[in-house]
């Protein structure tokens, strides 16, 4: 896996983990004059979700991915904590309005690529006498060369030997 990605990830685990622990911070509740909510039941292993990803990619020895999410955990942390309630409340809405008009491109998508399967199929079909074509010209020219090998392998090497030149005296062709 590359290093990018690697790094995408466990700034992501490392972003839920504080996404969870953010949404369940009592303190942080009232401030925002919120209600008590719950309190979070797995607070040791969300605090292991914050960490964990930075071991895992010394583990792995990938210190270019640790050093990347070394800074972009708490970047993204920071973020997530300076954000207001009121914000993740419109997000949350506008991903309940968008989830069905993605299944709705879904839907559009599927229907345009079913209906342009034949088409595709029809063009790799004309591409068929052309194709069978180059393959028998590559038989034809697979068996010269196996032909050109036997009759060196009986003793005619000249089958694969440059031409001489047309001087009499192979002395002065070799020098």
């Amino acid at each position: 896996m590359s290093t990018f990605f690697l790094t995408l990830a466990s700034i992501a685990l490392t972003a839920a983990g504080a996404a969870y622990l953010t949404a369940h911070d009592a303190k942080r509740r009232r401030a925002f004059r919120l209600s008590e909510g719950p309190a979070p039941r797995r607070k040791a292993l969300t605090w292991t979700a914050l960490y964990l990803p930075g071991v895992a990619l010394l583990i792995l020895d990938q210190w270019a991915a640790f050093l990347m999410w070394l800074g972009g955990a708490p970047l993204i942390g920071w973020a997530i904590a300076v954000t207001p309630p009121e914000t993740y409340a419109r997000l949350r809405q506008i991903a309940q309005k968008v989830t069905p008009r993605r299944r709705q491109i879904g839907d559009r998508l599927n229907a345009v690529l079913s209906a342009l399967g034949p088409q595709k199929l029809s063009a790799v079909a004309s591409y068929r006498p052309r194709i069978a074509d180059l393959e028998a010209r590559i038989a034809a020219l697979e068996e010269q060369l196996a032909a050109k090998a036997k009759d060196a392998r009986k003793g005619r090497n000249d089958a694969f030997a440059p031409a001489e030149p047309e001087t009499g005296n192979k002395a002065e062709s070799i020098l």
